[in-house]
């Protein structure tokens, strides 16, 4: 799993499924628009729906790289209302 994060994995199984492509690897402000058709595109109604175990199960974003995932998360998780909550754990 660490190798699909960073990017290294390039092998193929039968197990793939396309979900679409969105260049995000060269992110600038300029993007912000790229941003929201990707979050539109993928979550459609998230406004009403993102509290919704099954809803967020059935939608997700594949990247290769874990700094575009990142970015991504970020965007999603600055359109939920609300105070951000942080829980820490440890093992």
């Amino acid at each position: 799993m660490d190798q699909v994060g960073a990017g290294k994995d390039h092998g193929n199984s039968d197990n793939i499924v396309d979900v679409g492509v969105f260049d995000l690897s060269f992110y600038s402000q300029q993007q912000v628009a790229q941003n929201l058709a990707l979050f539109q595109a993928v979550f459609p109604d998230f406004d009403v729906s993102y509290s919704q175990p099954s809803y967020l199960a059935q939608h997700a974003v594949v990247t290769p790289y874990n700094e575009t995932i990142n970015i991504v998360n970020d965007y999603i998780l600055d359109q939920i209302p609300g105070e951000e909550r942080v829980y820490y754990c440890s093992d």
